[in-house]
């Protein structure tokens, strides 16, 4: 992984003390209370209340392998009260000791462990903390699942809320499928609290009504376990992205072009694309009026007999399945041979339209026939044996080549490129760029056995970003390593199987949000195919729907075209979406910057994470109300009509929270905190309401620079501050005025020292002006 990079987190030795029965760890905002018996631990804010109970039994126990857990007995100080780090030396109930080193720093404290004699499992805990939300692709699955299989549809169930309370995992790791971003980051909003155990293999986690558990299995020692509590949730986010980078795992600094419009191959054509069929899609998006950013090509561009046994992958780097080959029977009769005869012209189709071209990426390749594999050099090329040559893949004890045993893709068993080799990320690297693209969907799913090397995917995934290439992130630790984080396929319907339950994509992407990824995807309009008729009113339903909820995330992308619906109407209203969504995009990115600089999620944050005081958020997202609600940027409040009763339901319980909101496409005006009880909410609109700091910052579509760049702040937050940002140029727009009257209203350019000209929107009251980048505003007066 990257080195670690300065820490802006404030360094603070903290002081330690001891009682004859306790001893206590204190740093500037909390304090760690020590049992000596049992090592029975609580955490307390600055003031002394109780953030994290201690456990009722132990807050340590250790299970060496093929034994039973041991419990902690006594706890004893054995390093100076003076030391900077706490060593507490525990024993446990069956006579084993080890040390326990505590480090507080000023807003973290830290946990690590001696080691233990051979591999054990070992369990730090204390008692109840709630509500809680995070855990990455692990936040969208049900209770009682504690060892789930793969891949997940038919294998996983949904889980039914945000809130994380009753969730027991025994094995949180990479397995592809649906859990393939990998986080134990857990945050307590209400206690301005969260908690960290940075770790590559087995991960243990349980919420319960009993106990509050980090753990890891398969280990000889605990290093980097890490409590955080600020007096703010963007302070506690900050430190949190602190820690992951001091650890290795760095995020990236988003590309614009990935919040622009997308579309996906696989969302229009599946598994079996050909050239002609690419183009004649991407060109229909573009006559319809569709201004695309970026495409996704996952499949079918590389060489061989397309669902065979032996055909090439993602990792044939470069060689295009451009050439005639008589005889070949591709699983899908009528593909054209070759599938992509020109790709330079495929190329230059996407160019000429300003569209960034991603093909599909994955880090395991097609094993040797001895293993299991069918490498076929005809089809995959020598890049196999250079590889292996050079060492650049993840070995077993034997120090061969690890073999995956089943993946997605591709057929027979893999091996994997070992990413923690500096040379091996540069050699793959040079070799994807081969393919002459402008970046990379990374799609790799391993299922059987687990790698237990969950930020393998980090480096290398960086290592393309920082090469200038666009990452659609999927695989990754802690952290996001590339542009966007997507999660995994959605279909439609409206039953219990993990990729068919639409209720699953809410609950997800906000529990990536609040493990601290707020940069996040939720696939493409409409669905992977296999739907049925674009004219069937349920799924035009199912379409439209989504279309609203994937408007208000920070990407929006499509696989079918939108004009096929069978009503013109939903057609029309799908388009205005996009568009909104484009409108808004300088709003969009600049949240996400703000993510990508703070560690907060800006761009998609959960309510509890926006409004930590006010219990009335902590349990809206669920599938029983579906008040799937989240600040979108600073500004929007995303309401959208979202659900498994997307075929029927027309309304929702809209809770706001405190301040004025207005709804963004009536302008009727509420003051919160209240519930809107079944407010209606069409699927002709935008379902958000503005309130916040009250400032967007829009650009009509198809300008582009700082052409069309518009600041509306809308009548809700006399007072705040906003700050926009494009990555190059920043304005701050200050409402200063007191009241809203544009009689007597002003708008100043602080910069050029001037006042500008404004007009004042006739439905919600906006007041409009235009921005130049770099430059400050103020509104005063109003009277």
């Amino acid at each position: 992984m990257r080195s670690a990079v300065a820490r802006r987190t404030a360094v603070h030795t903290g002081t330690v003390s001891q009682t004859a029965r306790t001893i206590t760890v204190r740093g500037d905002t909390y304090a760690v209370l020590i049992e000596k018996t049992r090592f029975r631990y609580s955490v307390l804010d600055a003031a002394g209340a109780v953030l994290a109970p201690p456990h009722p039994v132990s807050g340590l126990r250790v299970a060496r392998e093929g034994a039973g857990f041991a419990d902690a007995a006594t706890a004893v100080l054995v390093s100076s009260a003076r030391a900077a780090t706490a060593v507490v030396r525990v024993t446990l109930t069956d006579g084993t000791r080890l040390d326990v080193r505590v480090r507080p720093d000023a807003r973290t404290v830290r946990f690590s462990t001696s080691r233990v004699a051979g591999t054990a499992t070992i369990d730090f805990r204390t008692g109840p903390v709630a509500p809680a939300y995070g855990l990455g692709d692990y936040g969208a699955f049900a209770d009682g699942q504690p060892e789930q299989r793969t891949p997940c549809s038919g294998e996983v169930a949904v889980r039914p809320t945000t809130e994380l309370t009753g969730i027991v995992l025994d094995n949180l790791t990479n397995q592809g499928s649906c859990k393939r971003f990998i986080t134990n980051f857990t945050v307590f909003p209400r206690q301005r609290l969260a908690q960290v155990l940075f770790f590559e293999g087995r991960k243990r986690v349980a919420l319960t009504a009993d106990e509050n558990r980090l753990g890891v299995g398969g280990t000889r020692s605990v290093d980097g376990l890490f409590y955080l509590v600020a007096e703010d949730l963007r302070q506690l986010y900050r430190d949190y992205k602190d820690l992951r980078e001091a650890h290795g795992y760095v995020d990236a600094r988003p590309d614009a072009r990935m919040f622009g419009l997308g579309w996906e191959a696989y969302g229009a054509l599946g598994w079996n694309t050909y050239q002609a069929s690419v183009e004649e899609t991407v060109q229909a998006f573009v006559d319809h009026g569709y201004p695309l950013s970026w495409g996704v090509v996952g499949s079918g561009f590389w060489p061989g007999p397309r669902g065979g046994a032996a055909e090439g992958t993602t990792n044939s780097f470069g060689t295009w399945d451009d050439t005639p080959e008589p005889g070949r029977v591709d699983s899908q009769p009528g593909l054209p041979n070759p599938r992509y005869p020109d790709p330079d012209h495929l190329k230059g189709v996407f160019a000429r339209h300003g569209i960034a071209l991603l093909l599909g990426a994955r880090t395991n390749v097609t094993a040797l026939p001895e293993d299991g594999g069918n490498h076929d050099p005809a089809y995959d090329g020598d890049f196999l044996m250079e590889a292996i040559e050079r060492g650049y893949l993840l070995t077993g004890p034997d120090g061969a080549p690890a073999v995956v045993t089943r993946a997605q893709f591709p057929s027979g068993a893999s091996y994997v490129l070992d990413a923690s080799d500096p040379d091996a990320v540069r050699w793959f690297v040079e070799q994807m760029r081969k393919w002459g693209v402008q970046g990379w969907k990374e799609d790799t799913m391993l299922y059987e056995p687990d790698t237990h090397r969950d930020g393998n995917w980090n480096p290398l995934v960086l290592a393309l970003h920082d090469a200038g290439d666009l990452v659609m992130v999927r695989n990754a630790a802690y952290s996001v390593p590339g542009d966007s984080l997507r999660l995994n396929d959605t279909m439609c319907g409206a039953g219990t199987d993990f990729h068919g339950n639409p209720d699953r994509i809410p609950v997800q992407l906000l529990n990536y949000a609040a493990s601290g990824a707020g940069n996040v995807y939720g696939d493409y309009v409409g669905g992977t195919p296999g739907h049925g008729s674009m004219a069937d009113e349920a799924y035009m339903r199912y379409f439209v729907r989504n279309a609203q909820l994937a408007a208000l995330t920070p990407v929006l992308a499509f696989g079918l075209g939108p004009w096929e619906l069978g009503r013109a109407d939903y057609a029309d209203g799908v388009k205005a979406l996009a568009l909104w969504h484009e409108s808004v995009r300088p709003y969009v990115y600049s949240a996400v910057l703000d993510g990508y600089e703070t560690g907060y999620p800006t761009a998609m944050t959960p309510l509890p994470v926006a409004y930590p005081d006010d219990p009335a958020t902590y349990a809206l997202a669920n599938d029983t109300t579906r008040q799937y609600e989240w600040m979108f940027g600073e500004s929007i409040l995303a309401t959208p009509v979202w659900g498994a009763d997307f075929a029927t339901a027309t309304s929702r319980d809209v809770y706001l929270p405190a301040g004025t909101w207005i709804d963004i496409a009536t302008g009727a005006v509420f003051t919160g905190p209240r519930t809107l009880e079944g407010y209606a909410i069409g699927p002709d609109r935008v379902p958000a309401f503005v309130g916040g700091k009250g400032v967007l910052v829009t650009r009509d579509p198809g300008s582009g620079g700082a052409a069309g760049l518009t600041v509306a702040v809308y009548p809700v937050a006399a007072g705040s501050e906003y700050r926009w940002t494009d990555g190059t140029s920043s304005s701050t727009v200050t409402s200063s005025n007191t009241g809203w009257d544009p009689a007597s209203l002003t708008v100043a350019d602080l910069t050029a020292r001037r006042d500008v000209a404004f007009d004042v929107d006739d439905v919600t009251g906006a007041v409009r002006f235009p921005l130049v980048p770099g430059h400050d505003y103020a509104l005063r007066g109003g009277g």
